[in-house]
């Protein structure tokens, strides 16, 4: 980047839409308008500026190198357009940037700033072109067009501007017209036609230069009709300037030609006419979200929306709401969420039946709290956000290995390989009824209600997959740890139990600690019993209690969770014998491991929702489905004769 010559400026504003966002590969951009065309600014000292459309389109044209700043910093480079990583364009809107981030600390703090909202504006450094003017006043100046453009990027406080350089121009303007006054009072010169050029047009005018400008871009556009061929990519650009050009004198002709009408009217009014007596509207009354008192709500607590019962309550509020609005066509509802603003999404799919509302995020976040209760295997695999519907995540399949070396012998390389697991986004769908009449007050409860029943059927069927998956179309294909375990042959990955153990009660101590010696030590870390309710009773608290773990304890209600220092999870749809002492001959009761190396859970989408009338007519009850899109694939349970991250105790005859 060239040093910053004596003329530069700089420039922040609140940019609309500065966001961050990941492409495919996962490289993080940011974007958002660095400069706005015939937006006023705020007071730069006793006078404002505006930039006029199309300022831009000569120094882009010329490729400048320019740099993505952030604060303006020269130490704090992101991108730059000789680099390829920084593009920019200008449209009727204003000068538009695009910045692709590196992998380094900056990047990411700066990427992660925009996308919580910490960051809002953007800045650009810039030198004004000759043509640049002032009104009569000055106390509003023109840029119309920018000779040198140096820097862009976003800034922290974008109130902030430099408007050093832009105060001693004026200062100048306004002394050089004083001169230019006092010259022509002594010397008398013969009046001649006033200059225009530079001075604010009136409305007649803007309108004239408008039709002009509309005129130039239907030039362009009739001779490639009469070419019979497409605009080349410069007549396009060309047609939108000019579009745009003509589009900002047509509104501030507008603007002056109201005032120039009303201010005539100031002048000489008119005769007041007295409106006929109406009575005065009543306002609508406010819904209050509820005070800091707890409504027994089981999904809508503080712990997950800011820390207090207020917030809480608001969320379940605007919850019921949009479900009313969404779910039952409520037309109050339907226009409180969107003065709310809170969108009626809808999620396509090939068919009408495939479709629906896309929910809030104060839904969506309390069915993903409440599937990590009533489920696991969140909770147990590591999550991918899926952005398409397959993602390949790469697994560690073999690390590196240190060798011996003698003085001046070179070292023996290894590698450390990778193999890939595929996830396939897949569609699950839960139904369930409710009442066709819904009260207002009702709405928190409904709103409750049904994020406990769809996050229940949705957490039941990822642990049935997770566990249980047997490949089958029943489990669109997943093939879940137990059955990998028990039915492929991994023996590395299975423990057999001390001959003759083939019930719960028989299961020892030596048993449980055999199948923790036998996990490998780097899988150690985050390993975790996984178990039937019934097992753990019948295994662990038993072990627990015989051994003197506290028996006064367990009668009084409060088992532990916890064996030999490692946590207990819990799930009914892991296997389980009628009875602590029914046989259970090759089957896998208790799983131990660290299954996040071992499991990927792929989260396509957010879940949505679609109603029907019909279904249950005859009960007048409304037909509600939810739907949602996961994948489960357990990679590295699938260890052959190796021990993997995740082990299975089988019981044996």
């Amino acid at each position: 980047m060239p040093n910053p010559k004596p003329t530069t400026e700089r420039r922040s504003i609140e940019s609309p839409e500065l966001r961050a966002t990941k492409r495919d590969d996962g490289t993080m951009v940011i974007s958002g308008y660095a400069a706005l065309y015939e937006t006023r600014s705020q007071d730069l000292g006793g006078w404002s500026e505006v930039i006029t459309a199309g300022a831009f389109r000569d120094v882009l044209k010329s490729g400048p190198d320019v740099v993505a700043l952030f604060n303006h910093n020269p130490d704090n480079i992101l991108a730059r357009t000789t680099a390829k990583t920084l593009k920019l364009r200008e449209d009727k809107t204003g000068l538009y940037m695009e910045a692709e981030l590196g992998d380094d600390e900056l990047s990411r703090r700066v990427y992660s700033q925009i996308a919580r909202g910490d960051v809002r504006g953007q800045s650009f450094a810039f030198v004004a072109g000759s043509d640049t003017t002032w009104n009569d006043d000055y106390t509003e100046r023109r840029v119309n067009s920018v000779a040198g453009l140096y820097d862009v990027g976003p800034v922290v406080y974008p109130a902030y501007s430099d408007t050093t350089v832009a105060a001693r121009s004026r200062e100048a303007a306004m002394k050089e017209r004083e001169a230019a006054e006092r010259t022509n009072s002594t010397e008398q010169k013969p009046k001649q036609e006033p200059n225009t050029k530079g001075k604010p047009m009136n409305w007649k005018e803007l309108q004239a230069r408008s039709a002009e400008k509309l005129a130039e871009a239907t030039k362009i556009k009739d001779t490639a009709d009469a070419e019979k061929r497409e605009l080349t990519p410069e007549e396009v650009e060309s047609v939108e300037t000019f579009l745009a050009e003509s589009e900002a004198d047509e509104r501030q002709a507008a603007a002056l030609k109201s005032v120039e009408e009303r201010t005539k009217k100031i002048v000489q009014p008119e005769p007041r006419q007295v409106p006929p007596q109406v009575p005065a509207p009543q306002p609508k009354p406010v819904h209050v979200y509820g005070n800091t008192t707890r409504m027994n709500l089981r999904h809508y607590t503080p712990q997950l929306f800011g820390g207090s019962w207020q917030v809480a309550n608001e969320a379940a509020y605007r919850t019921g709401m949009w479900l009313a609005g969404a779910l039952f066509n409520h037309n109050e509802s339907r226009q409180w969420c969107e003065s709310n603003g809170m969108e009626f999404r809808a999620m396509a799919g090939k068919i009408n039946a495939a479709g629906g509302y896309l929910v809030p995020e104060e839904m969506e976040r309390a069915v993903i709290n409440a599937i990590d209760q009533y489920g696991v295997a969140r909770r147990l695999c590591r999550v991918h956000r899926m952005t398409s519907d397959v993602l390949v995540v790469p697994i560690r399949s073999a690390g590196l290995t240190a060798t011996p070396v003698g003085e001046n012998e070179e070292a023996t390389e290894t590698d450390k390989t990778w193999a890939n697991a595929e996830l396939v986004a897949r569609k699950w769908m839960t139904l369930t009824r409710y009442s066709s009449e819904i009260a207002e007050d009702a709405i928190i409860d409904m709103a409750d209600d049904l994020t406990r029943e769809i996050a229940s059927a949705f957490a039941g069927t990822e642990d049935d997959c997770f566990f249980n998956g047997s490949g089958a179309g029943s489990y669109h294909g997943i093939r879940g740890i137990w059955y990998l375990l028990e039915n492929s042959g991994y023996t590395g990955c299975v423990l057999d139990a001390a001959s003759g153990v083939d019930t719960l009660a028989e299961v020892t101590v030596a048993d449980l600690s055999q199948l923790i010696g036998k996990l490998p030590d780097k899988y150690r870390a985050g390993a975790t019993w996984v178990c039937n309710p019934l097992t753990k009773a019948a295994v662990f608290d038993r072990l627990f209690t015989v051994q003197g773990g506290g028996p006064g304890t367990e009668l009084a209600g409060a088992p532990t969770n916890n064996y030999m220092g490692y946590p207990i999870v819990t799930s009914e749809k892991m296997y389980a014998p009628a009875t602590p002492s029914t046989a259970s001959n090759d089957k896998c009761p208790i799983m131990f491991g660290n299954f996040s190396f071992g499991c990927s859970f792929g989260d396509r989408r957010m879940m949505a929702v679609r109603t029907s009338d019909q279904r249950y007519f005859e009960y007048d009850q409304l037909a509600i489905r939810g739907t949602t899109r996961f994948d489960i694939s357990c990679h590295n349970a699938a260890c052959g004769t190796s021990a993997g991250p995740v082990l299975g105790l089988l019981l044996t005859t």
